[in-house]
């Protein structure tokens, strides 16, 4: 049981490796996320929806501010296609 506990932690780890991974192109995008706390970031994150998977994480991505609010482009960590997130603005 310990060695599974091992390999789930080695895996949510890598996952979280995966998802610092971002490309700024939007400065202001930059600025509203990082007004965001580190918790509520996370779960952004983690609470993305993929075509292929369902509910997902996105890595790799980047950050757009539009009049919506900011947009997260980027990867699904499980499948690899294109995902998506908009943060409404408040």
């Amino acid at each position: 049981m310990r060695a599974n506990f091992g390999r789930m932690y080695n895996a949510h780890v890598k996952i979280f490796e995966r998802v610092e991974m971002m490309s700024v192109t939007d400065f202001k995008a930059a600025q509203k996320w990082a007004k965001l706390p580190k918790q509520t970031k996370q779960l952004i994150l983690e609470n993305v929806l993929c075509s292929s998977c369902g509910v997902t994480t996105i890595v790799e991505f980047t950050m757009q501010d539009t009049k919506f609010g900011i947009l997260l482009k980027g990867k699904c960590v499980k499948c690899g296609r294109d995902v998506a997130r908009l943060l409404e603005n408040e």
